[in-house]
């Protein structure tokens, strides 16, 4: 995922670039881009990673630090989430620092977007605390219910 999107202009990001075109999804779109932290929970192939992808690009150039996507999908062990933020920004913990205050401090400084695909429910990482008003996110989730 590391293509660039036409639509993200020259802000630093790891979204996948587009190879279809997006239909649809008008309100669901417009809803999404005035909250701050947003999850999209449904059946699988409703369409919730298109959307927080779709979104997040539309977005991208609101955030000077860019816009993230963290695969957290395939995480069996949440003790792996903070290395999987590591991974997405393109970092490496090379301090004697607790990993967890490493990237917070780092996150701290930044004003990104945080694309968080969880798949069946992960915990939320910590590199974005709610109440953070530097950063912004949107979190994909499976979960058993009707297509909206």
């Amino acid at each position: 995922m590391s293509q660039r999107h036409s639509r993200t202009a020259s802000r630093p990001h790891n979204l996948p670039t587009e190879l279809t075109s997006f239909v649809g999804r008008r309100r669901e779109t417009a809803e999404a881009k005035t909250t701050r932290l947003l999850t999209l929970t449904g059946p699988g192939g409703a369409g919730k990673t298109r959307l927080a992808l779709r979104v997040a690009a539309d977005l991208v150039r609101a955030f000077p630090d860019g816009a993230w996507v963290v695969e957290l999908a395939n995480l069996l062990d949440p003790a792996l989430v903070t290395q999987a933020v590591f991974n997405a920004l393109g970092l490496r913990d090379r301090s004697a620092g607790w990993p967890v205050g490493v990237l917070t401090q780092y996150v701290a400084e930044k004003q990104l977007l945080d694309v968080e695909l969880a798949g069946h429910g992960a915990t939320r990482g910590p590199a974005q605390p709610a109440d953070d008003p530097g950063h912004a996110g949107a979190r994909t989730c499976r979960a058993p219910g009707r297509r909206e």
